[in-house]
């Protein structure tokens, strides 16, 4: 089976670098461009099935679904801070979790919170 109409929603995905800190001490995300336009399958809202996907409870606005082949990297709240976003229309997400899921190798869910 073909998941090719899957992808129906284009995005732009941000690897997260290292971050800036001002004279002041305010730390300013860094971003490097990685990639424009990949093709994601893309649901806003938190459905009740992912409400404890990744084996942990992740704070979510949506899910994204991606290729495999795609390099997303994620970084549950905790750790150090330098997860990946993507820009789907005019709005931030920060990669929290990503995965296969269904252990096939065919697709990746990422879990994805607003950005500011």
């Amino acid at each position: 089976m073909s998941l090719c109409g899957m992808y129906d929603t284009a995005a732009t995905l941000f690897h997260r670098d290292t971050d800036t800190r001002s004279a002041s001490g305010e730390v300013t995300p860094a971003y490097e461009d990685v990639g424009t336009a990949i093709e994601i399958g893309f649901q806003e809202g938190m459905p009740a099935w992912a409400q404890d996907i990744f084996g942990m409870a992740l704070e979510v606005d949506a899910i994204a679904f991606v290729d495999p082949s795609v390099d997303v990297r994620p970084d549950p709240e905790g750790e150090d801070g330098l997860a990946d976003k993507l820009v789907i229309g005019s709005t931030d997400w920060l990669v929290m979790g990503a995965g296969d899921q269904g252990g096939r190798g065919k697709v990746t869910m990422v879990a994805l919170r607003r950005f500011a």
